[in-house]
């Protein structure tokens, strides 16, 4: 706790106020050598100590041990394939940034990547019929939330919904309409987009998350996916390095 005093200076005939300090003054603030009344002293005010911690933003708990770890994709020639790769860690990690390592033979390409791609987020409480883009959910497994990509399935027929544009207590909204009916109890399937339609145009290296203060979490087993679209045709290799905690 640090105070601002006031001391009655004798000397002066004043009342003098201190900065804020730790501890009651003993001498007059002006000049140490003057007379003060020290049964006169008090506080005027007063601060508590501040003191300031970053948030990591974590919320999955890890041991805090920081890596690099490097992952290279090979990917599959022909223009326009994607080549996909899941990557997952036994234990729970955090994520700060991603780092892409471009070379020549990348540019033009383009990288997608998401978390938990086709998670169950929920179910359809109410039958849907064609053009629905407003759904009741429930037993919702995770949060949901708008710029989640979403898309139904009745483990027959899917249909992809596009995004959710809004959430309330009982439902979502959809940037794109189903084109089949859906009954109740149908999935509502997630996938968390973390990069999305980011094309190579040049050898620098891609910094990914360098701005945002802490990590993003990722549980044990949770997949996250690489989507890369070759634009060129080639075979080639894909490189980026992760720096984590863990």
């Amino acid at each position: 706790m640090l105070k601002k005093y006031l001391v009655p200076c004798v000397t002066e005939n004043v009342n003098i106020v201190t900065d804020f300090r730790s501890t009651l003054p003993t001498t007059c603030p002006n000049n140490n050598t003057h007379v003060i009344n020290e049964n006169g002293i008090y506080a005027i005010t007063s601060i508590s100590e501040n003191k300031v911690v970053i948030d990591e933003g974590n919320d999955v708990p890890c041991g805090g041990y920081f890596r690099v770890d490097n992952h290279e994709i090979d990917v599959v020639g022909g223009t326009g394939t994607v080549t996909s790769k899941i990557i997952s860690y036994p234990y729970n990690v955090g994520c700060y940034s991603l780092t892409i390592t471009p070379r020549n033979e990348n540019i033009n390409d383009i990288v997608n990547m998401n978390f938990i791609p086709g998670m169950v987020g929920g179910f359809l409480s109410v039958n849907s019929v064609i053009g629905n883009t407003i759904f009741a959910i429930n037993n919702r497994t995770i949060p949901l939330n708008p710029g989640f990509k979403i898309a139904m399935t009745d483990d027959v027929t899917s249909n992809d919904l596009g995004e959710i544009i809004a959430v309330d207590t009982m439902n979502i909204t959809t940037s794109k309409a189903t084109t089949n009916d859906f009954e109740l109890g149908s999935k509502i399937l997630i996938t968390i987009p973390r990069v999305q339609n980011m094309r190579i145009v040049n050898e620098q290296n891609i910094n990914i998350g360098m701005s945002k203060i802490g990590c993003s979490g990722l549980s044990a087993n949770t997949p996250a996916q690489i989507l890369y679209t070759n634009m060129t045709g080639e075979n080639k290799k894909f490189n980026f390095f992760i720096e984590m905690q863990f």
